[in-house]
């Protein structure tokens, strides 16, 4: 279950403490009551939203949760490999003396060569 974000009236509360005052992320996250790894991921978010600080007039609290958050099929994908075929490594599994070990090496081998020959063949 994904965590409930807090409201934007305290992320912009926590980049006031953080920008304008110099509080460090620790001091941020216990005066808006959050764990210190939320915090960082906030100012994380908003460095990487190339806002300035303090910020425009314009930007209301929507546009900036927009920014902030934006909608999942806008993001690059988390994968650059392709997912195993969990069937098929279900029923191997069940076959007497494999174990999801030995799977991995076999597959984990596989790849290798197979990043091997696409490298020969360029």
């Amino acid at each position: 279950m994904p965590r409930r974000r807090i409201p934007v009236r305290k992320i912009k509360e926590a980049l006031r403490l953080k920008l304008a005052c110099g509080l460090t992320d620790r001091q941020v996250a216990r005066s808006i009551d959050v764990a210190r790894s939320t915090a960082a991921e906030y100012f994380r978010r908003f460095a990487a939203s190339g806002l300035p600080y303090p910020l425009p007039e314009e930007i209301d609290d929507a546009s900036l949760a927009a920014l902030l958050f934006p909608p999942p099929s806008s993001l690059p994908p988390p994968l650059s490999r392709p997912l195993p075929d969990f069937g098929t490594t279900q029923r191997e599994l069940r076959k007497k003396g494999v174990t999801l070990m030995l799977l991995w090496e076999e597959r984990a081998g596989r790849r290798i060569l197979d990043t091997r020959i696409s490298d020969e063949l360029l």
